[in-house]
């Protein structure tokens, strides 16, 4: 991790709100960066409320008005019945409050008892919207630099991010942070 670090250094993790981080990586599925930001900033100027500074990302008052139809039209394309079901279980149940409360194993199992929510986005969401730093999320940057640079032998995305948990302990997410960046880049 040394060049890693030293390429990365003042990378941060930031607290965001749970709810913009469960519909955010809902939309990242299978989806790129810009059309990713294309996408939330449509949301947020179509549903959120506007201030002199900007749009705001929607309430989950304001998502729960939002259609299938209206995420649609966004660009959220076969996501768009995931994010209003998802959004429905979100404002009607105490979830937020349960995965505040779950360990990371059991907050695991209910994001992923979610719609549109497989291991990756999950491990997202429990890194970036719930700061637990024992996940590794794995796409295929974390791929590369898993079989390129750590000369891995797996397959299974489930089992590389296993294996790096397994390396980096409870700062797998920073771990993670640093490595995707550097590779990127």
């Amino acid at each position: 991790l040394r060049e890693p670090i030293e390429y990365g250094k003042g990378i941060r993790l930031l607290r965001q709100d749970l709810v913009e981080v469960i519909v955010s990586f809902i939309i990242s599925a299978c989806n790129n960066i810009p059309r990713i930001q294309k996408t939330l900033n449509k949301l947020s100027a179509q549903f959120g409320s506007h201030y002199e500074w900007g749009d705001a990302f929607p309430t989950l008052d304001q998502l729960s008005r939002v259609t299938e139809a209206d995420f649609a039209g966004l660009g959220c394309g076969y996501r768009s019945p995931y994010l209003v079901n998802t959004i429905r279980v979100l404002s009607t149940t105490n979830i937020l409050d349960d995965l505040q409360k779950a360990d990371t194993k059991t907050a695991k199992k209910m994001l992923k008892g979610l719609s549109g929510i497989g291991d990756k986005v999950a491990d997202c969401i429990l890194l970036f919207g719930l700061c637990r730093y024992d996940v590794f999320p794995v796409d295929t940057w974390i791929d590369k630099v898993y079989h390129e640079d750590f000369g891995g032998k797996e397959r299974s995305r489930a089992k590389i991010s296993d294996y790096f948990v397994h390396e980096f302990g409870e700062y797998s997410g920073y771990a993670q942070q640093y490595l995707f960046y550097h590779k990127r880049k």
